[in-house]
Protein backbone atom coordinates (compact mmCIF):
# COMPACT_ATOMS: atom_id res chain seq x y z
CA UNK A 1 0.00 0.00 0.00
CA UNK A 2 1.08 3.58 -0.67
CA UNK A 3 0.21 6.46 1.67
CA UNK A 4 -0.42 9.84 0.01
CA UNK A 5 -0.78 12.96 2.14
CA UNK A 6 -3.23 15.58 0.87
CA UNK A 7 -3.93 18.60 3.13
CA UNK A 8 -3.50 16.46 6.20
CA UNK A 9 -5.59 13.57 4.87
CA UNK A 10 -3.77 10.28 4.40
CA UNK A 11 -5.11 8.41 1.35
CA UNK A 12 -4.09 4.76 1.22
CA UNK A 13 -3.75 3.25 -2.26
CA UNK A 14 -3.83 -0.53 -2.30
CA UNK A 15 -1.42 -2.20 -4.71
CA UNK A 16 -2.60 -5.50 -6.16
CA UNK A 17 0.32 -7.93 -6.55
CA UNK A 18 -0.24 -10.47 -9.33
CA UNK A 19 1.97 -13.50 -9.96
CA UNK A 20 2.40 -14.92 -13.44
CA UNK A 21 4.07 -17.84 -15.16
CA UNK A 22 5.14 -17.60 -18.80
CA UNK A 23 5.00 -20.65 -21.08
CA UNK A 24 7.15 -20.09 -24.15
CA UNK A 25 10.18 -17.84 -24.47
CA UNK A 26 10.60 -17.08 -28.15
CA UNK A 27 10.19 -13.66 -29.75
CA UNK A 28 6.74 -12.98 -28.27
CA UNK A 29 7.59 -14.29 -24.81
CA UNK A 30 10.66 -12.08 -24.67
CA UNK A 31 8.77 -9.06 -25.96
CA UNK A 32 6.19 -9.63 -23.21
CA UNK A 33 8.80 -9.89 -20.44
CA UNK A 34 10.50 -6.77 -21.82
CA UNK A 35 7.19 -4.91 -21.54
CA UNK A 36 6.71 -6.08 -17.97
CA UNK A 37 10.17 -4.76 -17.09
CA UNK A 38 9.99 -1.47 -19.00
CA UNK A 39 6.44 -0.56 -17.99
CA UNK A 40 6.64 -1.73 -14.39
CA UNK A 41 6.32 1.73 -12.83
CA UNK A 42 3.68 2.89 -15.32
CA UNK A 43 1.52 -0.15 -14.54
CA UNK A 44 1.96 0.41 -10.81
CA UNK A 45 1.16 4.14 -10.95
CA UNK A 46 -1.66 3.93 -13.50
CA UNK A 47 -3.43 0.74 -12.42
CA UNK A 48 -2.15 0.09 -8.86
CA UNK A 49 -0.93 -3.31 -10.02
CA UNK A 50 2.41 -5.07 -9.58
CA UNK A 51 3.12 -7.97 -11.95
CA UNK A 52 5.61 -10.49 -10.57
CA UNK A 53 7.07 -13.35 -12.64
CA UNK A 54 7.30 -16.68 -10.81
CA UNK A 55 8.47 -18.84 -13.68
CA UNK A 56 9.43 -18.84 -17.34
CA UNK A 57 9.43 -22.07 -19.34
CA UNK A 58 11.05 -22.76 -22.69
CA UNK A 59 11.49 -25.96 -24.70
CA UNK A 60 14.41 -27.20 -22.58
CA UNK A 61 13.47 -26.27 -19.02
CA UNK A 62 12.43 -23.48 -16.71
CA UNK A 63 13.58 -20.49 -14.70
CA UNK A 64 11.93 -20.26 -11.28
CA UNK A 65 11.86 -17.36 -8.81
CA UNK A 66 12.10 -17.52 -5.05
CA UNK A 67 9.40 -16.38 -4.71
CA UNK A 68 9.70 -14.20 -7.84
CA UNK A 69 12.34 -13.91 -10.54
CA UNK A 70 14.62 -10.96 -9.82
CA UNK A 71 14.50 -8.13 -12.35
CA UNK A 72 18.21 -8.48 -13.10
CA UNK A 73 17.75 -12.17 -13.87
CA UNK A 74 14.81 -11.34 -16.14
CA UNK A 75 16.99 -8.89 -18.03
CA UNK A 76 19.69 -11.53 -18.42
CA UNK A 77 17.09 -13.99 -19.70
CA UNK A 78 16.29 -11.63 -22.56
CA UNK A 79 19.85 -11.92 -23.85
CA UNK A 80 20.46 -15.66 -23.75
CA UNK A 81 19.92 -18.02 -26.72
CA UNK A 82 16.64 -19.88 -27.13
CA UNK A 83 16.28 -23.00 -25.01
CA UNK A 84 18.80 -21.75 -22.43
CA UNK A 85 16.57 -20.11 -19.81
CA UNK A 86 17.28 -22.97 -17.39
CA UNK A 87 21.01 -22.12 -17.47
CA UNK A 88 20.41 -19.01 -15.36
CA UNK A 89 20.39 -18.91 -11.53
CA UNK A 90 17.10 -20.54 -10.50
CA UNK A 91 17.01 -22.63 -13.66
CA UNK A 92 15.83 -26.24 -13.75
CA UNK A 93 16.60 -28.15 -16.97
CA UNK A 94 13.92 -30.50 -18.30
CA UNK A 95 11.03 -29.09 -16.28
CA UNK A 96 7.78 -28.91 -18.29
CA UNK A 97 4.95 -26.38 -18.18
CA UNK A 98 2.61 -29.05 -16.82
CA UNK A 99 5.01 -29.81 -13.96
CA UNK A 100 5.37 -26.12 -13.19
CA UNK A 101 1.58 -25.66 -13.00
CA UNK A 102 1.31 -28.63 -10.68
CA UNK A 103 4.09 -27.39 -8.38
CA UNK A 104 3.84 -23.59 -8.46
CA UNK A 105 0.66 -21.60 -7.87
CA UNK A 106 0.38 -18.44 -9.96
CA UNK A 107 -2.53 -16.09 -10.58
CA UNK A 108 -2.10 -16.16 -14.37
CA UNK A 109 -0.48 -18.36 -16.98
CA UNK A 110 0.70 -16.52 -20.09
CA UNK A 111 0.77 -19.02 -22.97
CA UNK A 112 2.95 -18.00 -25.92
CA UNK A 113 3.96 -21.48 -27.06
CA UNK A 114 3.64 -22.45 -30.76
CA UNK A 115 0.19 -23.35 -32.08
CA UNK A 116 -0.55 -27.00 -32.88
CA UNK A 117 -3.61 -27.44 -35.11
CA UNK A 118 -3.59 -31.25 -35.05
CA UNK A 119 -4.46 -31.94 -31.41
CA UNK A 120 -3.45 -28.69 -29.62
CA UNK A 121 -1.02 -30.56 -27.39
CA UNK A 122 0.73 -30.10 -25.06
CA UNK A 123 -1.06 -26.77 -24.52
CA UNK A 124 -4.56 -28.24 -24.23
CA UNK A 125 -3.44 -30.47 -21.34
CA UNK A 126 -1.64 -27.79 -19.35
CA UNK A 127 -4.34 -25.18 -19.93
CA UNK A 128 -6.91 -27.65 -18.62
CA UNK A 129 -4.69 -28.31 -15.62
CA UNK A 130 -4.24 -24.59 -15.04
CA UNK A 131 -8.00 -24.01 -15.03
CA UNK A 132 -8.52 -26.88 -12.59
CA UNK A 133 -5.80 -25.34 -10.38
CA UNK A 134 -7.61 -21.97 -10.36
CA UNK A 135 -5.09 -20.27 -12.64
CA UNK A 136 -6.38 -17.65 -15.08
CA UNK A 137 -5.10 -17.70 -18.65
CA UNK A 138 -3.90 -15.10 -21.14
CA UNK A 139 -2.89 -16.68 -24.42
CA UNK A 140 -1.57 -16.06 -27.92
CA UNK A 141 -1.64 -19.80 -28.72
CA UNK A 142 -4.40 -20.41 -31.27
CA UNK A 143 -4.32 -24.23 -31.28
CA UNK A 144 -6.39 -25.01 -28.15
CA UNK A 145 -9.04 -22.39 -28.96
CA UNK A 146 -9.25 -23.36 -32.64
CA UNK A 147 -9.97 -26.97 -31.66
CA UNK A 148 -11.50 -26.88 -28.16
CA UNK A 149 -12.86 -23.37 -27.62
CA UNK A 150 -16.21 -24.33 -26.06
CA UNK A 151 -14.75 -27.11 -23.95
CA UNK A 152 -12.12 -24.82 -22.41
CA UNK A 153 -14.50 -21.89 -21.94
CA UNK A 154 -17.16 -24.07 -20.31
CA UNK A 155 -14.58 -25.54 -17.93
CA UNK A 156 -13.23 -22.08 -17.11
CA UNK A 157 -16.74 -20.77 -16.44
CA UNK A 158 -17.49 -23.67 -14.12
CA UNK A 159 -14.36 -22.86 -12.11
CA UNK A 160 -14.77 -19.07 -12.17
CA UNK A 161 -11.57 -18.71 -14.20
CA UNK A 162 -10.83 -16.09 -16.86
CA UNK A 163 -9.43 -16.88 -20.34
CA UNK A 164 -8.30 -13.91 -22.44
CA UNK A 165 -7.12 -14.41 -26.02
CA UNK A 166 -7.29 -11.28 -28.16
CA UNK A 167 -3.60 -11.69 -29.09
CA UNK A 168 -4.64 -14.77 -31.09
CA UNK A 169 -6.42 -12.71 -33.76
CA UNK A 170 -5.09 -9.51 -35.39
CA UNK A 171 -2.35 -9.34 -32.72
CA UNK A 172 -2.20 -5.64 -31.86
CA UNK A 173 -5.70 -4.75 -33.11
CA UNK A 174 -8.56 -5.37 -30.62
CA UNK A 175 -11.03 -7.22 -32.85
CA UNK A 176 -11.90 -9.70 -30.10
CA UNK A 177 -12.68 -6.84 -27.70
CA UNK A 178 -14.95 -5.27 -30.31
CA UNK A 179 -16.83 -8.53 -30.88
CA UNK A 180 -17.00 -9.38 -27.16
CA UNK A 181 -17.94 -5.96 -25.74
CA UNK A 182 -18.39 -3.26 -28.35
CA UNK A 183 -21.00 -5.22 -30.30
CA UNK A 184 -22.55 -7.05 -27.37
CA UNK A 185 -26.27 -7.52 -28.05
CA UNK A 186 -25.95 -6.69 -31.76
CA UNK A 187 -26.74 -9.40 -34.30
CA UNK A 188 -23.72 -9.90 -36.53
CA UNK A 189 -24.56 -11.30 -39.95
CA UNK A 190 -21.19 -11.38 -41.69
CA UNK A 191 -17.48 -11.01 -40.97
CA UNK A 192 -14.95 -10.84 -43.78
CA UNK A 193 -11.34 -9.85 -43.61
CA UNK A 194 -7.62 -10.24 -44.08
CA UNK A 195 -6.31 -12.04 -41.01
CA UNK A 196 -2.85 -13.18 -42.05
CA UNK A 197 -0.19 -10.52 -42.52
CA UNK A 198 2.37 -12.93 -43.96
CA UNK A 199 0.20 -14.05 -46.88
CA UNK A 200 -0.93 -10.47 -47.52
CA UNK A 201 2.69 -9.33 -47.65
CA UNK A 202 3.58 -12.11 -50.09
CA UNK A 203 0.63 -11.30 -52.35
CA UNK A 204 1.82 -7.68 -52.43
CA UNK A 205 5.27 -8.79 -53.58
CA UNK A 206 3.75 -10.97 -56.30
CA UNK A 207 1.93 -7.87 -57.58
CA UNK A 208 5.34 -6.20 -57.95
CA UNK A 209 6.57 -8.99 -60.19
CA UNK A 210 8.49 -11.22 -57.78
CA UNK A 211 8.22 -14.98 -58.14
CA UNK A 212 6.54 -16.94 -55.35
CA UNK A 213 9.90 -18.31 -54.19
CA UNK A 214 11.40 -14.82 -54.13
CA UNK A 215 8.42 -13.43 -52.22
CA UNK A 216 8.55 -16.18 -49.62
CA UNK A 217 12.30 -15.74 -49.17
CA UNK A 218 11.93 -11.98 -48.67
CA UNK A 219 9.11 -12.52 -46.16
CA UNK A 220 11.36 -14.93 -44.27
CA UNK A 221 14.27 -12.48 -44.36
CA UNK A 222 11.99 -9.79 -42.88
CA UNK A 223 10.91 -12.17 -40.12
CA UNK A 224 7.29 -12.21 -41.30
CA UNK A 225 7.30 -15.83 -42.50
CA UNK A 226 8.51 -18.91 -40.64
CA UNK A 227 11.18 -21.20 -42.15
CA UNK A 228 8.20 -23.41 -43.05
CA UNK A 229 5.52 -20.95 -44.25
CA UNK A 230 2.92 -23.63 -45.01
CA UNK A 231 0.57 -22.71 -42.15
CA UNK A 232 0.18 -19.25 -43.70
CA UNK A 233 0.16 -20.21 -47.38
CA UNK A 234 -2.17 -23.19 -46.97
CA UNK A 235 -4.71 -21.18 -45.00
CA UNK A 236 -4.42 -23.04 -41.69
CA UNK A 237 -3.49 -19.93 -39.70
CA UNK A 238 -6.42 -18.02 -41.20
CA UNK A 239 -8.77 -20.96 -40.60
CA UNK A 240 -7.71 -21.10 -36.94
CA UNK A 241 -8.39 -17.39 -36.48
CA UNK A 242 -11.69 -17.74 -38.32
CA UNK A 243 -12.83 -20.47 -35.95
CA UNK A 244 -11.85 -18.36 -32.92
CA UNK A 245 -13.77 -15.35 -34.26
CA UNK A 246 -16.82 -17.51 -34.95
CA UNK A 247 -16.70 -19.05 -31.47
CA UNK A 248 -16.32 -15.60 -29.91
CA UNK A 249 -19.73 -14.60 -31.28
CA UNK A 250 -21.31 -17.88 -30.14
CA UNK A 251 -21.08 -19.88 -33.38
CA UNK A 252 -18.85 -22.71 -32.26
CA UNK A 253 -16.84 -23.77 -35.30
CA UNK A 254 -13.52 -25.54 -34.94
CA UNK A 255 -10.69 -25.20 -37.42
CA UNK A 256 -11.95 -28.45 -38.96
CA UNK A 257 -15.29 -26.78 -39.73
CA UNK A 258 -13.66 -23.95 -41.69
CA UNK A 259 -13.46 -24.78 -45.40
CA UNK A 260 -10.15 -23.91 -47.03
CA UNK A 261 -11.17 -23.31 -50.64
CA UNK A 262 -7.90 -21.84 -51.92
CA UNK A 263 -4.22 -21.88 -51.04
CA UNK A 264 -1.37 -19.65 -52.15
CA UNK A 265 0.68 -21.50 -54.75
CA UNK A 266 2.01 -20.96 -58.26
CA UNK A 267 -1.54 -20.66 -59.60
CA UNK A 268 -1.90 -17.39 -57.68
CA UNK A 269 0.98 -15.89 -59.65
CA UNK A 270 -0.89 -16.62 -62.88
CA UNK A 271 -4.10 -15.09 -61.48
CA UNK A 272 -2.30 -11.91 -60.41
CA UNK A 273 -0.57 -11.53 -63.76
CA UNK A 274 -3.97 -11.77 -65.48
CA UNK A 275 -5.86 -9.29 -63.28
CA UNK A 276 -7.73 -6.37 -64.77
CA UNK A 277 -6.54 -2.89 -63.87
CA UNK A 278 -7.59 -1.71 -60.37
CA UNK A 279 -8.20 -5.26 -59.17
CA UNK A 280 -6.24 -6.98 -56.42
CA UNK A 281 -6.26 -10.52 -55.01
CA UNK A 282 -6.68 -10.87 -51.26
CA UNK A 283 -6.61 -14.02 -49.09
CA UNK A 284 -9.63 -13.67 -46.85
CA UNK A 285 -11.59 -15.24 -44.04
CA UNK A 286 -15.35 -15.15 -44.47
CA UNK A 287 -18.01 -16.01 -41.90
CA UNK A 288 -21.68 -15.85 -42.87
CA UNK A 289 -24.25 -16.16 -40.06
CA UNK A 290 -27.76 -17.34 -40.80
CA UNK A 291 -29.85 -17.59 -37.65
CA UNK A 292 -28.32 -20.20 -35.36
CA UNK A 293 -25.92 -21.54 -37.97
CA UNK A 294 -22.75 -20.23 -39.56
CA UNK A 295 -20.59 -21.07 -42.54
CA UNK A 296 -16.93 -20.15 -42.63
CA UNK A 297 -14.28 -20.46 -45.32
CA UNK A 298 -10.88 -19.24 -46.48
CA UNK A 299 -10.63 -18.07 -50.06
CA UNK A 300 -8.71 -15.93 -52.57
CA UNK A 301 -10.96 -13.17 -53.87
CA UNK A 302 -10.64 -10.28 -56.28
CA UNK A 303 -11.34 -6.87 -54.74
CA UNK A 304 -11.77 -3.45 -56.33
CA UNK A 305 -11.14 0.04 -55.01
CA UNK A 306 -14.62 0.28 -53.50
CA UNK A 307 -13.67 -2.43 -50.97
CA UNK A 308 -11.92 -1.32 -47.75
CA UNK A 309 -9.73 -4.42 -48.11
CA UNK A 310 -8.22 -3.08 -51.34
CA UNK A 311 -5.74 -0.82 -49.55
CA UNK A 312 -4.70 -3.27 -46.83
CA UNK A 313 -0.98 -3.63 -47.56
CA UNK A 314 2.01 -5.40 -46.09
CA UNK A 315 1.44 -7.22 -42.82
CA UNK A 316 -1.62 -5.15 -41.94
CA UNK A 317 -4.98 -6.83 -41.26
CA UNK A 318 -8.46 -5.52 -41.98
CA UNK A 319 -11.91 -6.82 -41.10
CA UNK A 320 -15.39 -5.73 -42.23
CA UNK A 321 -18.26 -6.57 -39.87
CA UNK A 322 -21.88 -6.38 -40.97
CA UNK A 323 -24.69 -6.08 -38.42
CA UNK A 324 -28.36 -6.96 -38.86
CA UNK A 325 -29.44 -3.34 -38.36
CA UNK A 326 -27.54 -2.41 -41.53
CA UNK A 327 -24.41 -1.05 -39.86
CA UNK A 328 -21.02 -1.80 -41.38
CA UNK A 329 -17.98 -1.57 -39.15
CA UNK A 330 -14.43 -1.72 -40.47
CA UNK A 331 -11.38 -2.33 -38.31
CA UNK A 332 -7.80 -2.20 -39.57
CA UNK A 333 -4.47 -2.49 -37.82
CA UNK A 334 -1.29 -4.50 -37.29
CA UNK A 335 -1.87 -8.24 -37.36
CA UNK A 336 1.59 -9.60 -36.70
CA UNK A 337 4.82 -8.95 -34.83
CA UNK A 338 6.22 -9.73 -31.38
CA UNK A 339 5.82 -6.22 -29.97
CA UNK A 340 2.15 -5.72 -30.89
CA UNK A 341 1.31 -9.28 -29.81
CA UNK A 342 2.99 -8.67 -26.46
CA UNK A 343 1.06 -5.41 -26.11
CA UNK A 344 -2.21 -7.32 -26.59
CA UNK A 345 -1.18 -9.89 -24.01
CA UNK A 346 -0.44 -7.16 -21.48
CA UNK A 347 -3.71 -5.41 -22.30
CA UNK A 348 -5.65 -8.64 -21.73
CA UNK A 349 -3.81 -9.28 -18.48
CA UNK A 350 -4.55 -5.81 -17.12
CA UNK A 351 -8.20 -6.00 -18.23
CA UNK A 352 -8.66 -9.33 -16.50
CA UNK A 353 -6.97 -8.14 -13.29
CA UNK A 354 -9.13 -5.02 -13.15
CA UNK A 355 -12.33 -7.02 -13.69
CA UNK A 356 -11.42 -9.74 -11.20
CA UNK A 357 -9.58 -7.85 -8.46
CA UNK A 358 -10.69 -4.23 -8.74
CA UNK A 359 -14.47 -4.63 -8.79
CA UNK A 360 -16.33 -2.09 -6.74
Amino acid sequence: MNGIGLRGVNIVVKITKISIGVAGFGNVGRAFIRKIINEDMYIRDKFNIEIKVKFIADSKGALIGNPYIDKNILMRALEIPRGKVSSLPGGVPGLSVLELIQEIQVDYLIDVTPSNYVDAEPSRTYLTKAINNNINIVTANKGPLALYFKELMDLAKSKGIDIRYKACVMAGTPLIDLLSYGLLGRKITEIMGILNGTSNYILGLLEKGLSLKQAIRLAQDKGYAEPDPSLDLKGLDIAAKTSIISSTIGKYLTIKDVEIIDVIDENVVTKIRGLKQDYRIKYISHIVINGSSARAYVKLIEVTKDSPLYNVDGIMNGVLIKVADGAKIYLEGPGAGPEVTAASLLSDLLLSIKLRYHRR
